[in-house]
């Protein structure tokens, strides 16, 4: 019996790759969602959605995409962009770092032309090997693999995979294990695999009765794949932040262009003394990074009119400046306050910030 098991095992993986691949594509054609990036193959459509889609959802990332593309419809206009207009056209979106090196790479492209390699690509600011496998196959038409988290579960649940696919040489045995599946157009295989993920082949819950590979799954018990490292535990900090206002404005300061929310306004950290009257605190919570944790309190700090530099309207903010998202309670309990008229005299004996 378990020689017969082995042996019809054995047998379903040398049939996968002639078998799942027309399928997989027949599924996608019928059932792929209709999102904005991808109604033409434009590499510039491509290349920013795959930015915006590594840390974020695409139900949520579609209206941040169109958002940008309004602002920015070329890779001109992108490379062109001030440093704040750029942050604010990012906004909601995080990991600021990703549209940074975007615009970085769009000056090259709009000096030098787009590379159409997965290998030129790669030299590119901010372009790994997936998104580079993405923009080739699906804007150039080359066969290039597109290996990103839905894939890895998707064929470690196909060939049932049992290694931690994190590992650099899974993950190339994984490459392999697509190249050899793919069929043309290959931007649109790359696409249906990633949508199996995102749809049908989801961590948690898959649903394998509505799986248009099922029949060649090795998987047996997919919600145990794929094998992932241990998570690191994430660093705790406790952050005081203080929100200076005259009672009109609010005080916002540019954090240093190195670090943790590089670029973006935010508020400055401090001590509030404890004898210190006038003041209002702001609701405490909690802001999860990749890698930390902060416990954010905050201190609404009433100051006279002119006794600091750097007071926006709320208007203003709104208009044309980042927040971050780690800001973005203080700031909206802030204007809250502001909005009700319940901000009191200035502080006494405050030590406002140079």
């Amino acid at each position: 019996m378990e020689t017969e098991r082995i042996g019809e095992t054995v047998q379903k993986a040398m049939n996968l790759t002639p078998g799942f691949s027309r399928p997989l594509m027949d599924w996608y054609q019928a059932h792929h969602r209709d999102l904005p990036f991808r109604r033409d193959r434009e590499p510039y459509h491509i290349w920013v959605s795959e930015i915006m889609a590594q840390q974020t959802r695409i139900e949520a990332m579609v209206q941040y995409y169109d958002r940008f593309m309004t602002l920015f419809p070329t890779v001109q206009d992108l490379a062109a962009a001030d440093e704040d207009t750029l942050h604010r056209a990012w906004q909601g979106l995080g990991y600021y770092s990703r549209v940074r090196n975007l615009q970085k790479a769009a000056q090259i492209v709009a000096r030098e032309g787009m590379p159409r390699t997965k290998k030129d690509l790669q030299a590119l600011p901010g372009i790994g090997p997936y998104t580079a496998g993405a923009i080739a196959s699906i804007s150039f038409g080359q066969k290039a693999a597109a290996v990103d988290g839905n894939v890895l579960r998707v064929f470690a649940r196909l060939y049932n995979i049992r290694e931690d696919v994190m590992k650099p040489a899974v993950k190339r045995k994984i490459e392999t294990r697509v190249l050899d599946a793919m069929i043309e157009p290959y931007g649109d295989f790359n696409q249906a695999i990633m949508e199996l993920g995102a749809l049908v082949c989801t961590p948690g819950t898959p649903d394998c009765a509505g799986c248009p590979v099922n029949q060649w799954c090795l998987a047996g018990d997919p919600a145990s794949l794929p094998v992932l490292p241990e998570k690191k535990r994430k660093t705790e900090e406790k952050k005081t932040f203080l929100v200076y206002t005259d009672g009109q404005r609010i005080h916002l300061e540019k954090r240093p262009a190195k670090g943790l929310l590089a670029g973006l306004y935010g508020f400055p950290e401090g001590a509030v003394p404890e004898d210190l009257t006038g003041i209002h605190a702001l609701q405490g919570y909690d802001h999860v990074f990749t890698h930390k944790i902060w416990h954010i309190s905050g201190w609404l700090v009433p100051v006279d009119e002119g006794a600091l530099p750097r007071m926006y309207t709320p208007e203003e903010i709104e208009a044309g400046m980042a927040v971050p998202t780690a800001f973005q309670p203080l700031y909206k309990a802030a204007c809250s306050l502001l909005a009700e008229g319940t901000i009191g005299r200035q502080a006494d004996s405050v030590n406002t910030p140079d």
